[in-house]
C-alpha cells in the first residue's frame, strides 16, 4: 500500500538500511587497525595436587591491536592484590600472585555489532609465593595459556568483558582465573 503512494519508499528504506549497516560495520570494535587497552579484576585459582586450592586476587592490564578483522595480538601484565590463606596440616599458609605477563592471540566471533565471543591462546610467565610464618618460597614458571570470554560494547569505544583463562597448566599444579573488566578502543 505504501508503494502506491510512495513508489520509492522501499528503495529509500533499503538504501537507508544499507548505509546504516555499513556505518556500523566501519565502527566495528573488532576491525583491523583498532587498538585497545583494558583492565580486569581476576579471582585466581591456584590448584596443586594434594593441597587445598588457594584463590588470591589480581589486577590485569591489557593492550592490543587488531591485525585483521576479528583477530588481535595483545600483551598482558598482572599483579596480585590480595593473598589467600589455606590450612595445610594445621598450619596457615599464605598464597599470593606476585606478577605475570604474556603475549596472546585473540580471535573474536562477532554476535552483533555490540558483542563478541573470543578465544585466547598465548604464553604466560608467572611468579607466585607461598609463606608460613617466617618461611617463604617463590616460584617462577611459564607455559602455554588459553581461555575464552565475552565482550559487550556499551559504545563503539567502551566494552565490558567476562573471561576464563588457564594461565598455567603444569605437571602437579595449574593457575586459572575468572575475570571481569573493561576495554577501551582507539
Amino acid at each position: 500500500m505504501i508503494s502506491k503512494y510512495y513508489p520509492h519508499a522501499f528503495t529509500s528504506l533499503a538504501i537507508a538500511a544499507a548505509v546504516s549497516f555499513s556505518g556500523a560495520a566501519a565502527a566495528d570494535p573488532t576491525s583491523a587497525g583498532t587498538t585497545y587497552i583494558g583492565g580486569q579484576y581476576a579471582t585466581v585459582t591456584w590448584s596443586e595436587d594434594n593441597v587445598p586450592d588457594a584463590e588470591p586476587s589480581a589486577i590485569v592490564g591489557r593492550a592490543g591491536i587488531f591485525i585483521i578483522d576479528n583477530l588481535s595480538v595483545e600483551g598482558r601484565f598482572g599483579f596480585g592484590l590480595e593473598d589467600d590463606t589455606i590450612s595445610l596440616a594445621g598450619v596457615d599458609v599464605d598464597a599470593e600472585i606476585d606478577n605475570f605477563f604474556g603475549g596472546y592471540i585473540t580471535g573474536h566471533l562477532p554476535l552483533a555489532d555490540q558483542a563478541s565471543l573470543y578465544g585466547v591462546l598465548g604464553f604466560t610467565r608467572a611468579k607466585g609465593k607461598v609463606s608460613a610464618g617466617d618461611l617463604s618460597f617463590s616460584e617462577t614458571d611459564s607455559g602455554i595459556s588459553w581461555g575464552a570470554g565475552f565482550n559487550f560494547y556499551a559504545t563503539e569505544q567502551l566494552g565490558l568483558n567476562l573471561e576464563y583463562m588457564q594461565y598455567l597448566d603444569e605437571s602437579g599444579y595449574d593457575v586459572s582465573a575468572i575475570a571481569f573488566g573493561a576495554i577501551y578502543n582507539f
